[in-house]
């Protein structure tokens, strides 16, 4: 009679330590905008926002590969098989993360010898792909504890990086070496020591024996193999504003965008914070037939992410005369009205996170791939002809408007199918 509530109690104190969490990110993510406003230049933090995208990029990768199929697929396995899975994972994604290290640096030089890009210069090589491999070992640490709902153990793992790599940016600004490459190898060096100290506290074996791979590496791959194109495709519609402004208009207006958007980010990363809750505890009750109480915390949980954007929008616009005058300053004048774009977008983003994860709960890969398709096929086209229009808002509106449409397509039809699949409502 008990059991239920306290499992309810256990999933709020674990999405408001995840909140807490991502608000720590989402700080150090600010700072180090706000760094680049204030002590370098325009083209060197539009350099910045397009390879932050490429790390994006290699972690959506990481999502579909790794991260979705330990929160999805492991909670439904016994002991024995989820200390095997998170073993052979841990594996594959390090020989997935290396490999991505090589492609990294053949693509650096290509940019720098072969196409010239401004900006971009051999001292970014290394840092970039240490990175991008930090990246990997620390979301995999945060996967393995979100998968045990120990939310608090995920705040120390991301407080150790986050303290890393706030004692580097200091010490860059105060000797005047802070720019491009010193940044990446601080994200580098602090994901790598925030990883190291959260997988040194768990009890697996990596080096262990743990049977065959193949079981545990086909079972993450017929998941991936459909998570993977509709990631790839969510990212292509999420993070190619960042290319198609830089291409139209050039780097300083894709600094603009990030800059507009980095100040919305704390509200946007609650979104997040929640679906690393939601996505596990989804796949919970669709174990146990529970799926009115699946949609019914969805929606619930949906309009308060949806008020948590509009409380943070109308604080930052209270306080924007003063971060204008004594933040941004003159390069970055009059972002306001991006930031308001960018709240509508982060207020739909909500629900459809939401609704996604619901989906990716109840194994509806392929569903959820043709859905993606979908928004890009909209999205791509949209995103061009509006930056072309109205400049770079015209991206943020565009994104806005592709959510919206997904929001539309998952609750009628999506909700449809989860249901003909799990069972119909009670």
């Amino acid at each position: 009679m008990t059991s239920q509530p306290n499992n309810n109690r256990r999933l709020l104190g674990g999405a408001i330590i995840s909140v807490i969490d991502q608000g720590v990110l989402s700080a150090v993510n600010l700072l180090i905008g706000l760094a680049f406003i204030k002590y370098a230049g325009k083209l060197e933090y539009g350099v910045y926002v397009q390879l932050f995208a490429l790390m994006m990029l290699s972690q959506t990768m990481q999502n579909a590969l790794i991260n979705g199929p330990i929160l999805t697929l492991i909670p439904k396995r016994r002991m024995r098989r989820r200390q095997a899975m998170l073993v052979h994972l841990f594996r594959f994604q390090t020989l997935v993360a290396l490999g991505l290290v090589v492609v990294s640096v053949v693509g650096m030089e290509i940019a720098i010898l072969g196409l010239s890009v401004p900006g971009v210069s051999q001292d970014v090589v290394v840092p970039f792909t240490l990175a991008v491999f930090g990246l990997w070992a620390r979301e995999y640490a945060r996967s393995y504890y979100f998968l045990r709902l120990e939310t608090t153990a995920v705040l120390l793992v991301d407080a150790a990086y986050v303290g890393f790599v706030l004692a580097a940016l200091a010490m860059g600004v105060l000797i005047g070496h802070f720019g491009l490459s010193w940044v990446l190898a601080s994200v580098g060096l602090g994901n790598l020591f925030a990883a190291a100290l959260g997988l040194r506290r768990t009890p697996l074996r990596m080096f262990g024996a743990h049977g065959r791979a193949a079981s545990s590496l086909g079972d993450a791959w017929e998941m991936g193999r459909w998570t993977m194109p509709g990631a790839m495709t969510s990212w292509v519609a999420n993070h190619s504003f960042v290319f198609v402004v830089a291409g139209v208009i050039g780097a300083n207006a894709a600094a603009d965008v990030s800059a507009a958007r980095i100040l919305l980010m704390p509200a946007g990363l609650c979104v997040v914070a929640w679906g690393k809750i939601y996505l596990p505890q989804a796949s919970t009750w669709i174990g146990q037939n529970a799926l009115p109480t699946l949609v019914r915390v969805g929606l619930i949980s949906g309009g308060l992410l949806v008020a948590v954007v509009v409380l943070y929008m109308l604080v930052l616009g209270a306080a924007y005369p003063l971060l204008e005058q004594y933040l941004l300053g003159d390069k970055y004048a009059g972002l306001l009205p991006m930031c308001i774009s960018w709240s509508a977008f982060f207020a739909a983003n909500a629900y459809r996170v939401i609704a996604t994860m619901a989906l990716t709960a109840a194994e509806l890969y392929r569903l959820l791939l043709v859905y993606t398709v979908l928004g890009q096929v909209v999205g791509l086209p949209l995103v061009i002809g509006l930056t072309m229009q109205f400049g770079a808002i015209g991206a943020i509106w565009a994104l806005t408007t592709v959510e919206v449409l997904l929001i539309v397509v998952i609750v009628t039809d999506g909700r449809r199918r989860l249901y003909q699949r799990w069972g119909q409502p009670t």
